[in-house]
């Protein structure tokens, strides 16, 4: 029996714990967790685009340490991570129904 893509992509976002962020929604690590699923494509692109130039390695050069290059390459690569899934409408609509419920209301 074989797993669908959705149901997989549902099992590693659920067990996401990559080392950069671990823990932190994707949203979180694209700076949007005040809008999360309301946060529109002109909104990921912008946050995604800031993001980038902020943490790309072609742009580290003013880090001085190894250590640092290292922390901002793998936040880079979460950055990706993230990026490619809420982008992709299929993969955020799956993401989205995986996130908690507060039925405190």
């Amino acid at each position: 029996m074989e797993i669908s893509p959705l149901k997989m992509l549902k099992k590693h976002v659920k067990s996401s714990g990559d080392g950069a962020g671990a823990g932190e929604s994707l949203y979180e690590k694209m700076g949007l967790e005040h809008l999360r699923w309301r946060a529109t494509d002109d909104d990921l692109r912008e946050a995604y685009r800031k993001l980038c130039v902020k943490y790309h390695p072609d742009k580290l050069g003013r880090l001085e340490s190894q250590e640092e290059v290292e922390k901002a390459t793998e936040k880079f690569r979460a950055i990706q991570d993230a990026y490619e899934t809420l982008s992709d409408v299929k993969k955020r609509r799956v993401y989205d129904s995986s996130d908690d419920i507060d039925d405190s209301i």
